[in-house]
Formats: structure tokens, sequence, C-alpha cells
């Protein structure tokens, strides 16, 4: 019985962490994309210093998401 509960708590941990990666990587690419589409955006409006600003939000986002999706995500899907 101990065995048996055991596996399970096992497999119930490896189940939330999966779907918690999940989630958290989800959340980024949306703010990710929420930004890029801004970005489009601004691009069509021709406005150079805005561009600039949103690019280097973008670039914060992603250094921050790259920390995370490394460890979760197959390297060549990078």
């Amino acid at each position: 019985m101990k065995v048996f509960v055991g596996v399970m708590l096992s497999f119930l941990l490896f189940f939330a962490l999966g779907w918690y990666t999940e989630v958290m990587i989800d959340n980024q690419a949306a703010k990710i994309l929420d930004q890029l589409e801004k970005l489009a955006t601004y691009v069509k409006a021709a406005d150079p210093e805005v561009i600039d600003d949103q690019l280097e939000l973008i670039d914060e986002l992603w250094i921050k998401a790259r920390n995370y999706w490394v460890l979760l995500i197959d390297h060549h899907d990078l």
C-alpha cells in the first residue's frame, strides 16, 4: 500500500509540475506575442522612437522567458 501511495504522489507531483510549466510558458508566450503585435502596428505607423522602445520591451520579455524556456524546451525548437 505504501508503494502505491508513493507512486501516486510521485505521479501527481510530476503532473502538477508539467501543468505549471505549460501554463507558465503559455503566459510568457502570450505576453511576447501581444508586444509583437503592437510592434507591427507601430511599424505600420512608422514611429521610430516608439518602435525602439517596443523592441527594448520585447527584448526584456524574451530575456526573462528564455531563462525558463532553455531548461524546458528542446533547444532545436528555440
